[in-house]
């Protein structure tokens, strides 16, 4: 089960006055079980996922939230698991959007967490900049870009987004919340404010997941 913070109230079915956006990472996968860094490869979702994925859109069709649009992450751990949720929710097209993909990690992807470093910092140090791979702030400006896209095409309603942990982390960012690794298959809610910026409500749930 995942830990709840709430920054505003939490989602429920009535459509938003401003754009809310639902952000989801993707259902577990068998190198998330490893400890392994995915980065852009394509690794698929495990068993374990395809059943988060199932409990996450049965959630969400219970709370009867309706989406303008699904967006999606075009790598296959991503677009599986937005499939699968909006099945449950009586079927939409999902748009996949590259801007939503995980952090390319260069020489770092397929090499376990554990393998970074003995310290935190070491880790930090080297997540941050990997060799060959996408530094963070390039992320950060992306996924930014992602969002400001989102407002500028829905100035209400809601939004819900299938992505990956380096991109929800980017957006909570962007709300001033800080970087968290939120777990998989959870949901996070960001809300537009009218002055520009993003709020944070819930974070990382995943109190649903039997």
């Amino acid at each position: 089960m995942g830990i709840v913070q709430r920054t505003t109230e939490a989602v429920d079915g009535a459509p938003p006055a401003a754009l809310e956006v639902v952000l989801v990472r993707h259902g577990i996968t068998a190198w998330n079980q490893d400890q392994r860094l995915q980065g852009q490869l394509d690794v698929p979702l495990a068993p374990e996922g395809i059943a988060q994925a199932e409990q996450l859109g049965a959630h969400l069709a219970r709370l009867g939230l309706a989406f303008d649009r699904v967006v999606a992450s075009d790598l296959a751990r991503a677009r599986v698991t937005a499939d699968i949720v909006v099945a449950a929710l009586g079927g939409a097209p999902v748009a996949l959007d590259p801007r939503w993909r995980e952090r390319h990690l260069g020489e770092l992807q397929g090499r376990r967490w554990s393998e970074l470093g003995n310290t935190g910092h070491d880790v930090i140090a080297t997540i941050e900049d990997p060799p060959g791979g996408e530094p963070r702030g390039a992320q950060l400006a992306r996924v930014a870009a992602a969002l400001d896209g989102l407002r500028a095409q829905h100035p209400a309603g809601r939004v819900l987004v299938v992505t990956h942990g380096g991109c929800v982390k980017a957006a909570l960012e962007l709300a001033d919340i800080g970087a968290r690794i939120v777990p998989n298959a959870s949901l996070t809610e960001l809300r537009a404010l009218p002055e520009g910026g993003w709020v944070a409500g819930s974070i990382g749930d995943t109190t649903y997941l039997g």
